[in-house]
């Protein structure tokens, strides 16, 4: 087997029972709710709504308003970088300053949304560079949020069985990273979106499985298995959204 063929295939398949095999199983259970337009606001839940809107509106604004937000913190670098005052640059904003930043977010939601659209109507032919696999998004959230390669690993090898061999390497995440920034024709907006998204669902996740530790009902369950007695027990999507609800902002660095 080739060294590419191996480092493919291993990355694709976790060793069981580690906290890899738990983010990229839980990661792939999350794939399977529609995810909203990124471009869209948080939606006002009402009274008129069915159930199932009202339930998938509730698990999707916490981050819509993060989005949102994000592209905030990017209009006040924008406006910094085009001379406007530090000054004036400080909240609560002027009107005109506000008006700006809400111009600078209304374009940015309004060119996901093209984009979104677009997606839906062109269907690619061929499989979708910008569409990232599970276990590649799980290694680039690991690698920022635990401060690159080495802390990436210390983290995804948790549960590694004594004496099973294997488990991620330094060169494993660097591959990943390398491929990652290497896909083209996306906009900053749109990297930046990204990785607040990847970050938020891992950091949402890892509270996810260390919470579930503490319950006997999830005893003697790792990895993949853990992650699928959750969904079937909790519904992991609703479990999700209410944990990424109260993650602290300043444990998720919105990047201008």
């Amino acid at each position: 087997m080739s060294g590419h063929r191996h480092y493919t295939a291993f990355v694709k398949k976790p060793v069981a029972g580690t906290v890899f095999d738990f983010h990229v199983a839980a990661t792939e259970i999350c794939d399977e709710e529609p995810l909203p337009p990124l471009g869209a606001s948080p939606m006002p839940i009402t009274e008129g709504m069915a159930h199932w809107q009202r339930s998938y509106w509730a698990r999707w604004n916490p981050l819509l308003s993060l989005l949102e937000e994000q592209m905030r913190t990017e209009a006040v670098a924008a406006l910094a970088a085009a001379g406007l005052p530090a000054s004036r640059l400080v909240e609560p904003f002027a009107p005109a300053v506000e008006l700006l930043i809400n111009q600078y977010v209304r374009g940015s939601q309004h060119g996901l949304l093209l984009e979104h659209e677009y997606r839906k109507s062109n269907p690619p032919r061929r499989k979708n560079p910008y569409v990232q696999p599970p276990h590649r998004r799980v290694i680039v959230a690991a690698w920022m949020c635990c401060g690159g390669p080495t802390g990436a690993c210390h983290a995804l090898n948790g549960g590694l069985p004594t004496g099973v061999g294997g488990g991620l390497t330094r060169d494993h995440v660097d591959r990943v990273m390398y491929a990652y920034k290497r896909v083209p024709g996306r906009t900053k907006s749109v990297l930046q979106v990204e990785l607040l998204l990847y970050r938020t669902n891992f950091l949402g996740m890892e509270r996810v499985r260390l919470s579930a530790g503490l319950h006997p009902e999830f005893k003697g369950l790792r990895g993949r298995e853990l992650a699928a007695a959750i969904h079937e027990s909790r519904d992991l999507w609703n479990v999700m959204s209410r944990v990424v609800s109260e993650i602290p902002r300043s444990q998720v660095p919105l990047v201008a």
